[in-house]
């Protein structure tokens, strides 16, 4: 059975080989590291480093959220290295939750990661659970321009 770690290492080089980017450095790091300690994971500000929460990687999540989580976080180093969507981006501890996941990087992101779990797990993620119908429209329809128009 695979390490927590490995299957993270796994997760990146398929989204970075898929997007033909840099494979990032993986380092797990302390909850009080990111701007919310319960952020499950995120991209230094270069795209060179992907920090995983150490309480991520030790609770264990279905392996659908960690593909889900990890190819969110991928996607915003294709977005630092071939886009300016991050210009004006604003993070969690600025702004409110449903507005911090209706920025474009943020609904370009799940987008992406939604297409990759339904091509890994034949599943579609019920971000609407989380995020509510509008938001969950833009993603749907993000990640229909992304699948249609093989945006990587």
């Amino acid at each position: 059975m695979k390490t927590f770690l490995q299957l993270i290492k796994d997760i990146v080089s398929y989204n970075c080989d898929v997007m033909r980017i840099p494979v990032p450095s993986i380092r797990l790091a302390a909850p009080s590291k990111f701007v919310k300690p319960t952020i499950k994971s995120a991209v230094s500000s270069d795209g060179k480093e992907l920090l995983i929460n150490r309480t991520f990687a030790e609770n264990k999540a279905d392996i659908p959220f960690v593909w889900l989580a990890i190819s969110h976080e991928c996607r915003h180093i294709w977005q630092l290295l071939k886009t300016d969507i991050l210009v004006n981006y604003q993070t969690s501890a600025e702004i409110t939750l449903l507005v911090y996941n209706s920025q474009p990087a943020e609904v370009d992101a799940w987008a992406w990661a939604c297409n990759i779990v339904a091509q890994k797990f034949g599943i579609r993620p019920t971000l609407e659970k989380n995020f509510g119908a509008d938001l969950w429209a833009q993603i749907e329809k993000r990640a229909y321009d992304i699948a249609e128009n093989h945006i990587y």
